[in-house]
């Protein structure tokens, strides 16, 4: 996608904001691409009758030198050169550099004695690193102090160690404690809230540069060296207004997308809550129909997937028909009863039973010994197999004698089973590959003619999302679906002909749950494209075009 620059990726983004409005991260990013405009001079106009900023710099230059030689204004012992060729921003020609210490005052906290702090709100209030974003503080001490270290509303705050943030005092009264700066008595008229603007952007970058350890620090040498974009004073109100106004409009859109994803939750929970109630499948269907028209949430999509499993092994997705054989009859072919055990209601014509008695089971056995002989086999590893597939990019091979393979030997039908790893996990061999074996960790369970193995599959699957399978499942900490784990596994049969339509509606609305989440991710790829193209933009836009921008994404 080619990036678009100036008004193309104005009129992309107004184009296409119906789409991008439901994007999840769309609000912090045009939060994002408000500021970078903001720091790059391209949100407002600038008119050529104001006074320069060169003046201005001029200006808090002579007057440095002026405070120097009255000793109002010491030169800092030391400062690290500021960084010019690696910030992540450019600024307008007409814009000019000063350094922050020379229009404000940058001072830092003093080490008030922690063992005389207190939670009780005795003395005055103490403004610690993680105190900076809030309104009052943790801690409070009853220390003496100088006045100096009196933090006023309004003061700009910088925390010192983890992230660098700056933010403005809005609390009442209180004292500067150790590794926090603070920036006040602003001079010539420099407006402290476009400060803000480049400043965190400044020490974001400073954070990044700084050397990786478990905390990072900001110094004092490093304060000493920052200097500051400034353009002139009439833009910086300009500026700071229309930097506000935006981001009122943002407020708006958020509000607006909670409201939306509220009214979306609820109706898609008021749907679910018709399919989960509804008694014949008919009426299952019925609502199952309905809930594509909604738009989803991945997570939604997952929950559809676990409600089609669970209306499936209750007898609710497909209708009973009378000339269907009852499973009962095939128990009593095979010479296997009912199981004792019976967790939920269903159908007449179902029965429950244990999985170790209607089926040929076992676990495999360790394949990948350097002393094992014979002629190099496949075979699959726990690894190997995913819900309702397998994964064969990476399939091991062994030497095996003629006397193992006849019980390893995969058969089409074989339901592979996860003893360890996530147990339980499940899939039908489908003979994609001719020869095939199987090693130790995974269940083989091999069914009569009467139980279709991808239904038992399923009832493997709703289980694991209900929680039921955990009962059969041994260990502390880490868990294991042992062979008699598995041979007591109990689970609905319904006459072999159901089955067989339930796999058929299973695999039809899970195909329609692919769709759905087909459609997620394109829809979230199409957002992110058209964000990305706009917000890297480095071409000028006017003030309107961006206003338009987060107006129209603000609209209800």
């Amino acid at each position: 996608m080619n990036m678009p620059n100036g008004h193309a990726g104005a009129e992309l983004l107004l184009e296409h904001f119906h789409r991008l409005g439901d994007a999840p991260d769309a609000v912090p990013r045009l939060r994002r691409f408000i500021l970078d405009l903001a720091v790059r001079g391209k949100l407002v106009e600038q008119d050529p009758h104001e006074e320069s900023a060169e003046e201005l710099v001029k200006r808090i230059q002579r007057d440095t030198k002026s405070r120097v030689a009255s000793g109002q204004f010491r030169e800092p012992k030391s400062a690290i050169e500021f960084p010019w060729n690696e910030l992540p921003f450019t600024v307008p020609e007409h814009w000019k550099w000063a350094r922050l210490i020379e229009f404000s005052e940058v001072s830092y906290g003093f080490a008030f004695d922690s063992n005389k702090f207190n939670n009780v709100r005795r003395g005055m209030p103490l403004i610690r690193i993680r105190d900076i974003s809030k309104t009052d503080t943790e801690a409070y001490t009853e220390e003496a102090y100088d006045r100096f270290y009196i933090v006023k509303q309004g003061d700009m705050l910088i925390g010192m160690d983890g992230d660098f943030n700056a933010r403005i005092w809005k609390g009442k009264d209180a004292l500067l404690n150790q590794r926090v700066c603070r920036i006040r008595a602003w001079r010539h008229g420099i407006n402290s809230a476009f400060i803000m603007l480049p400043l965190q952007m400044i020490l974001d970058h400073l954070h990044g540069s700084t050397s990786l350890t478990t905390v990072k620090h900001l110094s004092a040498k490093q304060m000493n060296g920052v200097y500051m974009p400034l353009p002139a004073l009439p833009e910086q109100h300009r500026i700071v207004a229309k930097v506000e106004e935006l981001m009122a409009l943002c407020d708006r859109l958020e509000a607006a997308q909670q409201q939306r994803e509220a009214e979306r939750t609820r109706l898609t929970a008021a749907a679910w809550q018709a399919v989960v109630q509804a008694e014949a499948p008919a009426e299952v269907s019925f609502a199952l129909e309905q809930l594509p028209a909604l738009p989803p949430r991945p997570a939604q999509v997952k929950a559809l997937r676990q409600t089609i499993l669970d209306l499936a092994v209750r007898g609710r997705l497909v209708e009973q028909e009378e000339g269907d054989e009852p499973a009962e009859v095939l128990l009593e072919r095979i010479g296997v009863a009912q199981a004792d055990e019976q967790p939920f209601a269903i159908p007449s014509t179902w029965i429950w039973v244990e999985t170790g008695a209607i089926s040929d089971s076992r676990l495999g056995k360790m394949l990948d010994r350097a002393k094992n002989t014979g002629t190099m086999r496949r075979y699959l590893r726990n690894i190997n197999v995913r819900w309702y597939d397998f994964d064969l990019s990476d399939v091991h091979q062994t030497p095996m004698r003629d006397e193992e393979l006849a019980d390893l030997l995969l058969q089409p039908g074989d339901v592979l089973i996860c003893e360890g790893g996530e147990p339980g996990r499940a899939a039908v061999w489908d003979g994609r590959v001719e020869e095939m074996y199987f090693q130790k960790a995974l269940h083989r369970v091999r069914f009569p003619d009467g139980v279709d193995p991808m239904y038992f599959t399923h009832t493997i699957k709703q289980s694991a999302d209900e929680g039921r399978l955990a009962d059969y499942l041994t260990g502390v900490g880490i868990k294991h679906f042992t062979g008699r784990g598995l041979a007591s596994f109990v689970f609905p049969l319904p006459p072999l002909a159901e089955q067989r339509r339930i796999v058929a509606k299973v695999e039809e609305l899970m195909a329609l749950c692919d769709g759905l989440e087909a459609a997620l991710e394109a829809g979230e790829a199409l957002r992110g494209q058209v964000l990305e193209a706009v917000v890297r933009t480095d071409a000028p836009k006017a003030y309107k075009e961006i206003n338009d921008e987060v107006r129209l994404a603000a609209e209800p």
